[in-house]
């Protein structure tokens, strides 16, 4: 069976946009350039495309032009425009609704050097619909916390500031298509994370996959800046 990741990069990069203005001439904060050369969404396909036959980037109608110039003649890659524009969750959710199969999806705007199949091993290890990959990170803004009890995720919570190491929400999903997770997900308006989190996590339905290395999730221009950091010291250790 053909495996296809929907990775979601439509949001209006609201907390970043003076940022992107001033340093970047307005790009996307997915194609922001990291030491390596790359940028962060070519990260991101870097690490899935010998896991999947096909990766479907989700973009909002502005960004769209963008995309395609940056990323359009990529293999495996697929455009598309957003058009519902609900929450970074909304393109994943609604191809959930729409194929009733296992869905793989992520963020366009982490950094993780996790393997997508290790990830997927142990999604099968449970009985869960969910997983959600979690790693460990340094200090960030507006951070999504977890707490985990023999795999499965017991709570969570948004802080105003996490601590170094503090088990966050790195940004890339598994979901299957129980009953109740069709269920639920069709009456979520909103596609935002911590909707998704308050319905789920109560019922016992989500397990967080940590692969014990550092990650990344890139909503501010301090994020980046560590981000960009961590790659420059990991050159010269």
């Amino acid at each position: 069976m053909a495996l296809k990741l929907i990775i979601s990069a439509g949001g209006k990069n609201i907390r970043m946009r003076d940022f992107l203005d001033r340093y970047f001439n307005g790009i996307p904060k997915h194609l922001l350039p990291l030491p390596n050369k790359k940028t962060i969404i070519e990260e991101i396909i870097d690490n899935a495309k010998n896991f999947f036959d096909e990766i479907v980037i989700s973009v909002n109608h502005e960004t769209y032009p963008i995309f395609r110039k940056k990323l359009g003649d990529l293999e495996k890659i697929t455009i598309e425009i957003d058009t519902h524009l609900t929450g970074p969750l909304g393109p994943i959710c609604r191809e959930l609704l729409k194929t009733k199969k296992r869905i793989y999806g992520c963020a366009g705007d982490f950094f993780c050097n996790f393997s997508w199949k290790e990830f997927e091993d142990f999604h099968n290890s449970h009985k869960k619909p969910i997983s959600i990959l979690v790693a460990p990170s340094l200090s960030i803004a507006d951070g999504a916390c977890f707490t985990l009890k023999d795999k499965i995720i017991t709570s969570w919570k948004r802080v105003e500031e996490t601590a170094d190491f503090d088990i966050i929400n790195i940004g890339a999903y598994i979901i299957d298509p129980h009953p109740l997770v069709v269920k639920k997900v069709s009456k979520i308006k909103y596609h935002k994370e911590d909707i998704f989190f308050n319905v789920f996590i109560p019922t016992k339905s989500v397990c967080g996959y940590n692969p014990n290395i550092i990650g990344f999730n890139i909503n501010t221009p301090e994020t980046y800046k560590k981000l960009c950091a961590w790659f420059r010291n990991q050159n010269h250790a």
